[in-house]
This record gives structure tokens, C-alpha cells and sequence, in this order.
């Protein structure tokens, strides 16, 4: 996958992965190439729509590897026990599931199957992570088709939309890549 670099302003670097228009990583920084060191913004772009910070400065390489290592463990991640449910409640029961089954599900007769763990599904972290802070985002696997689901923080409106199976990780390792040839004795 090839990356698209700017100079979007004097001294800023925006670099993009995969197509806006799909599926996309981007970051923007203030030296190029990038190091893994260098702070910057780092969002991902689901469908023609941002998802994520354009504005927060983030440690790239650690944004960086997390979407990768998200990528591999694809498989970890079925996305039968959300069957049938609208994104909104499948990103609701997914919520109540990762913040310990706390009170009523607000999914009726939704339960978590056993064996998972909600951890493997999160693509940002709920309170703040390494990205994509403020932004509840999960993916899960269905056969062909990888499907990831998002709002901005617990109340806003609730997104879907899937991808070809391999392209998150397609995309997001050429992003950590990138930066791992650019510094690779940190990485």
C-alpha cells in the first residue's frame, strides 16, 4: 500500500494511508519522515468520515502500533455474538460488556459469550488510550468482511461500516511500518 505525503503547512507532514474514501490512516507531524519518538496527530478515516482526534497531539509510533496489533488479532474477534443488532446497540452492549456488565444491559436479552473478552474488540480504549482518544470505536469479524462500529464519546450517533477482510490491517500496517523504517530500533 502506498503512502500519500503532504507538506501541509511550512513545517507539518501529513502522511496518508489507504483511501479516505474506504478506509485510511493519517497523521500529521512536524518533521519527515517521521520518527517514532515524534509527536503528532494520528486519526483514522472510515468512509469518507474522520474518526478520531485531527487536533490532539499523540505519540505517533505508539498510535501507530497499536491499530497494527489490533489488525493482527483480526481473528480474535467474531462478530456473531452482535448478530442482529443495530450499531447503536451493538455498541451500547458492547459498553455495558467491557465496563464489567455494570447494572441492566441496556440490550435486551444481549449477553456476552464466553471465552471473549471485550478488551479484544476495542479499536480506541473507552476512557483514553494510545489514539483516538474520546472515540468508542470496536471491530469485529464476519467471514469476508471486517466491521467497525464508532460514535464520539457514549451519546453521540452511533456509525457502521465494513470492510473487505484484510484491509484494517493492510492499511494500518503500512502506516506502522513506515514509521518502523524510519526508527526501526524503537520499534
Amino acid at each position: 500500500m502506498e503512502c500519500y505525503s503532504a507538506q501541509s503547512q511550512p513545517d507539518h507532514w501529513r502522511y496518508v494511508f489507504g483511501d479516505r474514501w474506504t478506509f485510511a490512516v493519517e497523521m500529521e507531524c512536524e518533521v519527515t519522515p517521521p520518527r517514532h519518538a515524534t509527536w503528532g496527530t494520528i486519526w483514522m478515516w472510515v468512509d469518507g468520515s474522520v474518526v478520531g482526534n485531527t487536533n490532539r497531539w499523540e505519540h505517533l509510533g505508539i498510535g501507530a502500533r497499536w491499530l497494527y496489533t489490533i489488525g493482527e488479532q483480526i481473528d480474535k474477534r467474531p462478530n456473531r455474538i452482535f448478530a442482529g443488532l443495530s450499531p447503536s446497540a451493538r455498541l451500547d452492549a458492547f459498553l455495558w460488556w467491557y465496563r464489567e456488565c455494570e447494572g441492566v444491559c441496556p440490550v435486551d436479552g444481549w449477553s456476552p459469550e464466553e471465552g471473549l473478552d471485550p478488551d479484544d474488540y476495542l479499536v480506541s480504549e473507552v476512557n483514553s488510550g494510545p489514539v483516538l482518544d474520546d472515540w468508542r470505536v470496536i471491530i469485529a469479524r464476519e467471514e469476508d468482511k471486517e466491521i467497525l462500529t464508532w460514535r464520539y464519546k457514549d451519546n453521540g450517533e452511533t456509525y457502521e461500516f465494513e470492510l473487505q477482510a484484510g484491509y484494517f490491517l493492510d492499511v494500518c500496517s503500512s502506516a506502522y511500518l513506515f514509521l518502523k523504517a524510519n526508527e526501526p530500533e524503537v520499534l
